[in-house]
């Protein structure tokens, strides 16, 4: 993307006039265009009530539709959630209490605690420079009946290989595999299909930028039978044109405004196109990543991987948080540190601002 575009795209987003955002890691940003689009959407029900609720279909298939070919899923198997906590919750619900669980330790709360809270037997890998090899070894000491994670880590930023994945699927198909991609989706190009991934939940109010209160499910159609055939029978298919697995998480009404924005920033990351932002989200985290590196901020389980995403959590405390917040600079405390989240929209000139904050 040239400076041009990015000027053009940045000025959609007026916090950006205000402040180096580094922190779409724990919100993301929102544009005029949605919020005019909420606005619109609220007119439309003030004015017209049931005659628009009534065609209100016409949006919820059309934002399926550019979903499932944004995710290349299924689209009877992919259903709207207000976020990842309540859809993760309803998946476990509907499995036997016996199952065994692998998780990564100081995985995001709502994925770690969900699972531990339900007595679930569990097992856990530790976050490191060769997390990759302590899954497999884990996987071959005892495979277990489901593998839970985040694409990328919440604190530190570290990012699961997509190719590792697939070929972890491959020599452990019975293991169902269930990602929570809300610190991912967005940032790249991700085809579900091939990923060798059984369940994808995300909340999409991160990367996507489309607001609170909108997120997903999809489930690959062979793996549908592993988490829910007994909660098929308590719905009537003959009420209800959708599919099983859509009735199971929209039961009741959707949030119309949310759909609504969620549908409008996919189609400004269409117009954009996703390899355009993957290309220009992995350039400038090689820009931060190396910039970091050098001046010795991040953990040693960062500074060996081969790649990382967009987060970064860098040495730190609640007086140099402060002290960015005084710069105009927005991050998080997060775990050990201060956590930095760079997406597309950002610039080497924010970079250079934080860098010069952080040299003071």
């Amino acid at each position: 993307m040239n400076s041009s575009l990015i000027k053009n795209l940045r000025a959609a987003y007026p916090i950006l006039n205000r402040y180096t955002y580094l922190n779409v890691a724990n919100h993301g940003l929102l544009s005029q265009a949605v919020i005019n689009e909420r606005i619109h959407i609220l007119h439309q029900l003030r004015d017209e009530g049931s005659k628009f609720t009534n065609i209100s279909s016409n949006l919820i298939d059309a934002c399926r539709k550019r979903l499932s070919q944004f995710l290349d899923s299924h689209i009877d198997y992919t259903a709207f959630v207000p976020n990842f906590s309540q859809a993760f919750i309803h998946v476990l619900h509907t499995l036997d209490k016996e199952s065994k669980f692998l998780l990564i330790e100081d995985d995001y709360p709502s994925l770690n605690d969900a699972v531990r809270q339900r007595g679930f037997i569990t097992q856990y890998v530790t976050v490191d420079n060769e997390i990759e090899q302590k899954i497999l070894e884990a996987f071959r000491e005892e495979a277990p009946d489901f593998f839970c994670f985040s694409m990328v880590q919440y604190i530190s930023g570290i990012q699961l290989n997509n190719e590792f994945i697939k070929q972890l699927k491959l020599e452990f198909p019975d293991t169902v595999f269930i990602a929570d991609l809300t610190q991912y989706v967005g940032c790249e190009e991700f085809r579900f299909r091939e990923s060798g991934i059984d369940i994808i939940i995300a909340s999409c109010y991160k990367w996507l930028h489309a607001g609170d209160g909108i997120g997903f499910i999809s489930i690959q159609p062979d793996s549908y039978s592993k988490v829910s055939s007994h909660l098929n029978q308590l719905i009537n298919t003959r009420q209800d044109n959708r599919s099983l697995m859509i009735q199971q998480f929209e039961p009741g009404h959707v949030d119309l405004l949310a759909i609504s924005s969620l549908n409008l920033a996919l189609k400004e990351v269409e117009k954009i196109g996703i390899q355009n932002i993957e290309l220009r989200h992995k350039t400038l985290s090689k820009n931060v990543f190396q910039e970091f590196k050098q001046r010795k901020l991040l953990d040693p389980s960062v500074m060996h991987r081969e790649s990382h995403s967009g987060i970064f959590n860098i040495n730190g405390d609640e007086l140099l948080y402060q002290k960015l917040l005084d710069s105009n600079i927005i991050t998080s405390l997060r775990g050990p540190g201060i956590r930095v989240s760079f997406c597309y929209l950002n610039t080497l000139e924010e970079l250079r601002h934080l860098l010069q904050v952080l040299d003071k």
